[in-house]
């Protein structure tokens, strides 16, 4: 269960950090200042170039897990007692070995093996996220502030989340049968 939890924790620290400096260098290169309010164009181009580091990190993870979750066939046959017969083990014992059987089998490239699907849903679906997140943000900020309130942000960060949930259920879906 410490996997999800951390990387989850890790892709999300990886997303928003590109997500900013992203931010920062669209706004630098085209405006010449990063403290002028980006434009949605370079708000959507950050949150896509987001989209693009967080699946190259996410990306072994999700296929550490999608193998261990389909494990159907069996790696190698072991006689058990003479009662059970001929039993049959799993080909992955758990996350590490199994990150270390598809670097042995299929090298550094197999760890990325279905990263086109997670590009094809995660670069335009980050990129449409972070205009929203910022659409959102600027319509739940009281006039004279900066930024909106904590509870404001969580409100809307939970309606984006719950929107982005539902509308990459079918990449979830191809991305099972790659």
């Amino acid at each position: 269960m410490a996997l999800p939890v951390l990387s989850v924790a890790i892709c999300s620290s990886v997303c928003f950090g590109t997500y900013r400096n992203s931010l920062h260098f669209l706004c630098q290169f085209r405006h010449g200042s990063s403290a002028l309010k980006p434009s949605r164009l370079d708000v959507f181009v950050a949150g896509c170039a987001a989209g693009t580091v967080e699946a190259m990190v996410f990306a072994p993870i999700d296929l550490i897990k999608i193998r261990q979750q389909n494990q159907t066939h069996p790696h190698q046959p072991f006689q058990g007692q003479s009662s059970h017969g001929l039993l049959t083990m799993p080909k992955y014992r758990g996350p590490i070995h199994c990150l270390i059987t598809i670097l042995k089998e299929e090298g550094t490239l197999g760890l990325y093996r279905g990263i086109t699907a997670l590009w094809l849903r995660d670069i335009p679906c980050f990129g449409l996220y972070f205009v929203a997140y910022s659409v959102f943000s600027e319509q739940l900020t009281p006039q004279g502030q900066h930024k909106p309130g904590w509870l404001h942000a969580d409100y809307h960060c939970g309606i984006l989340k719950t929107w982005k949930y539902f509308t990459n259920q079918i990449f979830e879906l191809v991305k099972g049968f790659s």
